[in-house]
């Protein structure tokens, strides 16, 4: 994908982990440290965040976070999510947040701070939600379509 690109555009690139142990971040950060291009990645694992802070100072690294409404997920991970602590202990660089979980005070203080970007515009209905954040990330051409 990335000799394809070639810089041409830029990219987000979410690392999905289930099992942390730093091999997929060290073997992608292999392939990024020669790519020519921008790119930025993020992660809802902040151990996976944590490892390229850590092990890749020049990297642009964010944060996705939500809080996970009618979603059966752990009580107190929604709560850190909802109000960012992983931010405050690894000030990324920026964050994506739940489109369908705005508004939220938190990400009305961080944004002030740092770019807010809103995860995932699936249809124009939500378009409204825009307003909370700095950039969009949208399903294909959602936004283009008659």
């Amino acid at each position: 994908v990335l000799n394809l690109i070639n810089g041409k555009v830029n990219l987000l690139i979410e690392t999905k982990v289930n099992r942390y142990n730093g091999r997929l971040e060290q073997e992608l950060s292999k392939i990024l440290d020669n790519y020519n291009g921008y790119f930025a990645i993020q992660s809802f694992n902040y151990l996976s965040i944590n490892w390229f802070k850590k092990h890749r100072k020049n990297y642009i690294i964010g944060i996705l976070a939500s809080n996970f409404k009618n979603k059966k997920i752990n009580l107190f991970y929604k709560l850190i999510s909802k109000i960012l602590l992983f931010d405050r202990v690894l000030n990324v660089d920026f964050i994506s947040f739940d489109i369908n979980s705005m508004p939220n005070k938190f990400i009305d203080k961080k944004r002030k701070k740092k770019p807010v970007l809103g995860w995932t515009l699936k249809n124009k209905d939500k378009f409204n939600k825009s307003e909370y954040f700095d950039a969009i990330i949208a399903e294909s051409d959602i936004l283009f379509k008659k």
